[in-house]
């Protein structure tokens, strides 16, 4: 006679809100704005919250041919974890379990019955009554940020312009979690001893600190009325640096001290830890663009870079582009071509470098020996390998495209064909145990992706004089990649871990084949007989074994396909505007199905294919194996599917009172606005695979209210 809806649980719909307000004024000379703005997310969990507040102040002063600009923001958030835990946490429990005892106190564990629960070596906690304690699990961060620069323009075409920036950023992290606490409930901490270390608190803190310099020089001119010329030189450098403190301890013998300092002792075989970071850059680049009659242009530009997280003898790295273009109608052989309002075309090459790595990927680090000592000395060992060679991770890029627009700029097509090749591709290398290191970085390969981006749009009603204008909107990306070249130690590197099975496919890389590829072993689907899975290995025999050397590549995990389509419809001062994505030609190794189906634990709630779609009986034909089979999945091209997906985005529909006679001379408004919104309203997908396990997906519905005055 029980049924608990257990998803309903944690969940609520959240109410939140969002204000802003910005003043500007001034005259010629100085102008200024300010602005503040505060924004309150209440979460699909109950009690999951953010809060963050913004403000700005922006300056300028206008003193002959030198501007001075100043651009201060401030802002500070705030989030606070729902205290029901995870939502996963209660898609597993079973409808028949009730959250309340005969009495209408939430019970702690789940054991009216033992043998009605039977098979638990330690039985299932309730997720609700955690959600009761005075828990604490927040982050809060504030950034203060400040950019001020200088133009001067002491000649015609001539500019002049020095900028400088800074940015800090303070981060604190707190879960505190008491003694009454389902973590607690294990035989540890009920010993004597044990029970003295009831009680968590885990403290992160951390600071950081960036700042840039930039000066920039450019001239520009126009000679002859058809030869524009621009020149331009750019010096920039930036410094980052941060540094992260986290405590973990333990033993709070009263719920309401949860106070840092209230803690008997650190975490047993726990100690204060952190980490630290300098990244530093100086960068040179130069810029020439010529135009020719508005009808051709060419730009070139180069740069060389020197970045602190490369190897000593390759911190500077040179890169330049180029690119070539043609105003097509305004040749004299288009005249009398009307229908086509404008046609470009365009060529470029470029190549740019990534830093998005750890700060000291080519020092050698240390660390020291902080619990032994001989004397007053503290001795030290080698944490990770220097690599004086290591080098930045280049991407050339080739580019070609067409810029359309037709019958009275009433259909606009834009159309780029790309191929990219990347170099000296950065990753870790295992090393043997006997170098006394487990990995290394080094520049490890190359890969290639090439492709094609479109995005068309139509005007299907444009009546200016009746303001009704409907527009479509559409856009398709193509994107293929290739590992071209792979280091020697890497492919054996991968070819073992090829080799090594698990229960998921391997991030595996080979020559040939995109860094997107799913590898698993060919299944031929149930056998009726039996009801185990039966494999095709790499000789094409039959077999009921399942051998990590036969899996082959059975797809990508990237879409073939991917853009948008939307439409926008404006009728007077009444807007509506749709969007939704689409992605199709790609696959997905199906893990829903696998951990929920086949490995399902079926002495919680389960997935009703469990018993309705697995195989129990002789002749039986089965999408999974059988019932009473309780041996580990592994990864099979029974579980890659085809993938095609449309999502609705977005929906926005708003009403503008413009010059409202009645709100000026009443209210003083010049323009107000009234809009609603709604995003994700949907996601349709031929992979049915759960979604949102720890954090619920939900739709976002919004109502807006805008003044001008």
């Amino acid at each position: 006679g029980v049924d608990t809806d257990w998803l309903s649980k944690p969940l609520r719909t959240g109410v939140g809100q969002r204000h802003s307000v910005r003043l500007e004024g001034g005259d010629k000379t100085f102008r200024y704005a300010a602005s503040i703005q505060y924004n309150n997310v209440k979460g699909v969990m109950k009690k999951s919250d953010r809060n963050s507040l913004n403000a700005g102040i922006n300056l300028s002063y206008y003193h002959k041919n030198v501007i001075f600009r100043n651009d201060l923001s401030i802002s500070r958030t705030k989030s606070e974890d729902s205290p029901y835990g995870s939502f996963s946490d209660y898609t597993t429990l079973n409808s028949y379990w009730k959250p309340y005892d005969d009495e209408g106190n939430l019970v702690k564990i789940f054991d009216d019955d033992i043998e009605f629960y039977g098979g638990f070596s330690r039985l299932p906690k309730n997720p609700l009554y955690n959600a009761t304690l005075n828990l604490k699990s927040s982050d809060e961060y504030t950034q203060i940020t400040n950019n001020f620069s200088i133009e001067w323009k002491p000649f015609d075409g001539f500019i002049a312009r020095g900028r400088a920036s800074i940015t800090s950023k303070s981060s604190e992290s707190d879960n505190y979690k008491p003694a009454t606490h389902t973590d607690f409930e294990s035989d540890i901490y009920n010993t004597a001893e044990g029970i003295f270390r009831k009680g968590s608190y885990d403290y992160g803190t951390g600071k950081s600190f960036n700042y840039e310099l930039a000066l920039t020089l450019s001239y520009s001119k126009i000679f002859a009325e058809k030869h524009w010329v621009y020149a331009g030189l750019n010096m920039d450098l930036d410094s980052r640096t941060s540094r992260n403190y986290n405590f973990s301890v333990e033993g709070f013998l009263e719920e309401s001290l949860d106070f840092l300092g209230s803690a008997l002792q650190y975490k047993e075989g726990g100690v204060p830890s952190g980490s630290e970071s300098t990244t530093r850059r100086i960068g040179i680049v130069g810029n020439l663009n010529y135009s020719y009659d508005n009808r051709y242009y060419v730009d070139f530009a180069y740069r060389t870079d020197g970045s602190s997280q490369f190897g000593t003898d390759k911190r500077f790295a040179p890169f330049y582009s180029v690119g070539a273009g043609w105003n097509i109608e305004r040749e004299k052989f288009m005249e009398n071509v009307s229908f086509i309002n404008r046609l470009k075309l365009r060529a470029s090459f470029g190549q740019t470098g990534s830093q998005k790595f750890s700060a000291y990927q080519a020092k050698a680090t240390y660390n020291y020996y902080l619990n032994d000592r001989y004397y007053q000395w503290v001795g030290a060992y080698q944490k990770a390998l220097e690599n004086p060679n290591l080098e930045w991770q280049k991407t050339d890029k080739y580019n070609a495209g067409l810029e359309i627009e037709m019958f009275d700029s009433r259909f606009n097509l834009m159309v780029d064909v790309y191929k990219e090749k990347t170099s000296n591709l950065l990753s870790s290398m295992d090393l043997p145990l006997s170098n006394g290191f487990t990995s290394y970085i080094a520049n490890v390969g190359q890969k290639e992706d090439k492709g094609f981006e479109l995005k068309a749009t139509a005007y299907l009603i444009r009546d200016l004089k009746k303001r009704f204008i409907w527009s479509l909107t559409a856009s398709m990306a193509h994107n293929e990649d290739k590992i071209v070249k792979l280091s020697p130690a890497l492919k054996t590197m991968y070819d073992k871990l090829l080799s090594e099975g698990g229960t998921l496919p391997n991030n595996i890389l080979r020559e040939g084949e995109s860094q997107n590829t799913i590898y698993a072993v060919r299944s031929l689907g149930i056998d009726p007989s039996t009801g185990n899975e039966l494999f095709l290995n790499k000789n094409g025999e039959v077999t009921y074994t399942w051998n990590a050397n036969d899996r082959v590549a059975c797809g990508v995990s990237e879409p073939k396909y991917r853009g948008n389509i939307g439409s926008m419809l404006r009728w007077k001062d009444l807007t509506l505007n749709v969007t939704f994505a689409y992605r199709f030609g790609g696959q997905l190794y199906n893990s829903t199905l696998v951990s929920k189906v086949e490995g399902a634990d079926m002495r919680y709630n389960v997935d009703e294919r469990v018993y309705n779609d697995r195989w129990q009986n002789p002749g039986d034909y089965a999408a999974y194996k059988s019932l009473y089979n309780e041996s580990t999945t592994y990864p099979t091209s029974r579980f890659v599917q085809d993938e095609r997906t449309l999502s609705c985005q977005n929906i926005y529909l708003s009403y503008t009172f413009q010059n409202n006679r009645w709100l000026r001379n009443n209210l003083g408004i010049q323009n107000m606005t009234l809009g609603a919104n709604v995003s994700d309203l949907f996601y349709i997908s031929s992979v049915k695979q759960e979604r949102g396990l720890s954090y619920p997906y939900s739709r976002r519905f919004s109502f807006s209210l805008g003044l001008q005055f």
